[in-house]
Formats: C-alpha cells, sequence, structure tokens
C-alpha cells in the first residue's frame, strides 16, 4: 500500500514578535515528515502582520520560515529540496485590524509540490 500523499499546503502559527516553534506547531511539522517521500519540493514562506517596522517584520517572517526549514533539515528533508523566504507583512492572510487577523498573518505557509507527478 502506497503512503498516504501529503497535503499541497500547511500552515502554522506563531507568537506576535517571536519564532520559536511551539509544541503545537511541532506537532503539526511532526505530522508532514513522514508524508515527505518521494519526489517532493517545498517552498516556506514566512509572514509577519503588519504592526512593528518592515525591517523588523522582514527579518522575523524570514526567521520563521528558517525554523521550519531548520526543522524538516533536522528530521531528514535535504536542503536542496526546500526553498524560504521571508515575505514580512506584505501578503496578509487577513486584512482587517484585529488581534484574531494579526493571529492569521503571523505564520509560515508550507506549499508541498510532487516533482515528475
Amino acid at each position: 500500500m502506497a503512503a498516504p500523499a501529503p497535503p499541497p499546503k500547511v500552515v502554522v502559527y506563531f507568537a506576535t514578535r517571536l519564532f520559536v516553534l511551539d509544541q503545537r506547531t511541532r506537532r503539526t511539522l511532526a505530522k508532514v515528515v513522514p508524508l515527505l517521500t518521494g519526489e517532493f519540493k517545498l517552498s516556506i514562506g514566512g509572514h509577519s502582520d503588519d504592526r512593528g517596522k518592515d525591517t523588523f517584520n522582514d527579518k522575523l517572517s524570514r526567521q520563521r520560515a528558517e525554523a521550519v526549514a531548520s526543522y524538516f533539515r533536522r528530521r531528514g528533508i535535504p536542503m536542496e529540496r526546500m526553498r524560504y523566504r521571508g515575505y514580512g507583512s506584505s501578503q496578509p492572510a487577513d486584512r482587517q485590524d484585529t488581534p484574531q487577523a494579526w493571529q492569521h498573518n503571523r505564520r509560515v505557509e508550507i506549499s508541498i509540490e510532487k516533482v515528475n507527478p
């Protein structure tokens, strides 16, 4: 029986001003790792909410993406199969000015693409 295919996209969220992977995020990522068999590429995009200076948000979003990429690397996923980037607050998931919207924007999106389908 073939292993189940990974979902095309996984999203994990972060606390304000932090890029540390909490327990909930690690559990989510741990469920994805066994599904990453065969020919897959990961695109990892870090994001921040729009509070704070752009330079800080750009760096923080990059650190969030790097933290997720490092998690996968430590679990045996080769860096050649991953690309990561920080987008700062330039691509909000929610444009409202509320605490809930800010939480939705503090995220990393992992797109999983099958190579040679």
